[in-house]
């Protein structure tokens, strides 16, 4: 939990990214309505994911364990940084075959996104945190809890 915490907790500050991302779609011209309003639901990402940290941030502060609260907020970062990966690139248009430096990162960062899935636990397993520690859902039913390790029927290799 302490990792997924430190993944999902790392912005205090308002984010640069959607005024980053509106000044290269207003550089490559591809700044139209609907790029827009995903700049919008960036921005909103970008200041749930802040409230998220700061929350984070307070309970630690307040001498409480790490909780399922980290496994959300890797969530929210994950999904985040994805998305302005995505955007990034459909920014950078028909340029983004042949990025120049300034527009390198948006590539390594959109590159990059399969990665920020696994890091800190994949998407999967903490969704299943959420569900098991956040909303008392039902784990998975475990069939071998009653037999002995060595007792495990293993794969045929």
């Amino acid at each position: 939990m302490n990792e997924r915490r430190s993944l999902g907790s790392g912005v205090l500050k308002p984010s640069s990214l959607p005024r980053r991302l509106a000044e290269l779609g207003r550089r490559h011209g591809t700044l139209d309505l609907v790029t827009r309003h995903e700049l919008v639901d960036i921005y909103i990402q970008a200041e749930l994911n802040r409230f998220l940290s700061l929350r984070n941030l307070t309970a630690a502060l307040h001498g409480r364990h790490p909780g399922p609260e980290g496994s959300v907020g890797k969530l929210a970062a994950t999904k985040f940084n994805v998305e302005v990966a995505n955007l990034g690139v459909k920014l950078l248009g028909a340029s983004g075959m042949a990025v120049d430096e300034e527009d390198k990162r948006w590539m390594t960062r959109f590159l990059w996104g399969p990665g920020h899935r696994l890091g800190g636990g994949t998407d999967e397993v903490n969704r299943n945190v959420v569900a098991e520690r956040v909303l008392s859902l039902p784990g998975e039913p475990l069939r071998d809890d009653t037999v002995p390790w060595s007792e495990i029927p293993r794969s045929v290799r």
